[in-house]
């Protein structure tokens, strides 16, 4: 078991953050269970992923910015050693998220028939298919926005799964974003797998789910005519706030303050350079104890939903979207 999945014990009295991390720890135990129905284990690593998203928005010590020792609860105030137990049990729980779905949950769902593609897993016909849903129904909802030195950052809102797309004309190297849509589902159907352990069996293939990031990155260049791609890099950006707008507010969802608050988390692709992750922690100004790196997929939201429509079981993903995973049949 990897040091991320130990049990987590802060020492001392536990602020009202720190109890709800014990509490997600404890749920993650039971997420590891082997015994547990797999369609069980992804709706409990949801719930997780659903918990912790909320506690990056609503934690108090992130709403200031500030080594200041920052109540956790006005009945209940933290201390400064509180604070720091927040931030490192909370990172370190996305990161144990992440590889229990690689390392046990992917496994055993490709044995349960929904095999979890990259784009370099997929055979031929299945990328030609992937490509046509790509400019049918994922490419006219992408608007990539540059930044140089006529065009601001662009605004990151919250939550939200993010391209970092560097793009080099020459010597001259550029950074853009695109934002992998909430209206999309987070895995694309593509038809079976590639043959597997059990088809010389006989058995019935796997399904293809492609990770909807993936499809994206694969096709950036559609977006760039006469650039060179030089690097394609996934983030997740969560900012403090709070999680609904007041009631008669009419903004934008984008342009809302409760989704442009203080950066709160910023999860990396290992892939990340050390130029993008420094470009993204000043442009964002946070606090560069907020970044981490995890695998891919970085961040879970949607998964689960994804992953329920796919597997024809009930909504596994209480905060994802509740688009079902679907696409183009590859035959």
């Amino acid at each position: 078991m990897s040091t991320s999945g130990k049990p987590f014990e802060p020492a001392g009295p536990t602020s009202h953050d720190l109890s709800i991390l014990r509490a997600q720890y404890g749920l993650l135990e039971e997420a590891r269970a082997p015994s547990a129905r797999i369609e069980d284990r992804v709706r409990l690593v949801a719930r997780i992923a659903a918990s912790l998203e909320r506690l990056f928005v609503t934690s108090p010590r992130r709403r200031r910015r500030s080594t200041a020792p920052v109540a956790a609860d006005p009945a209940e105030p933290a201390s400064g050693g509180d604070l720091a137990a927040v931030r490192t049990g909370a990172q370190r729980l996305a990161r144990a998220l992440v590889d229990l779905l690689r390392s046990e949950l992917v496994p055993e769902l490709r044995r349960s028939g929904l095999d979890l593609l990259g784009w370099r897993d997929l055979h031929a016909d299945q990328a030609a298919a992937a490509r046509r849903y790509f400019a049918e129904m994922v490419f006219p909802l992408l608007t990539p926005l540059a930044n140089d030195p006529s065009r601001p950052f662009p605004r990151i809102s919250s939550p939200s799964l993010n391209l970092a797309v560097m793009v080099r004309q020459g010597r001259r190297e550029r950074f853009a974003r695109i934002k992998v849509p909430d209206a999309l589902p987070r895995l694309v159907t593509l038809g079976s797998a590639p043959g597997g352990p059990d088809a010389s069996a006989g058995a019935q293939a796997p399904r293809a789910l492609l990770w909807i990031e993936e499809l994206i990155a694969a096709n950036a260049d559609r977006f760039f005519p006469g650039f060179e791609i030089a690097g394609v890099h996934l983030f997740h950006v969560t900012r403090a706030g709070s999680p609904h707008a007041p009631a008669g507010d009419e903004r934008p969802e984008e342009e809302h303050p409760r989704r442009l608050g203080p950066v709160t988390h910023l999860a990396l692709s290992p892939d990340t350079s050390d130029a993008v992750r420094r470009l993204l922690v000043d442009k964002l100004e946070m606090d560069p104890l907020d970044a981490q790196t995890i695998d891919r997929p970085v961040a879970l939201r949607g998964v689960g939903a994804a992953l329920a429509a796919a597997g024809g079981w009930d909504d596994a993903d209480p905060a994802g979207r509740g688009a079902p995973a679907s696409g183009p049949s590859s035959g």
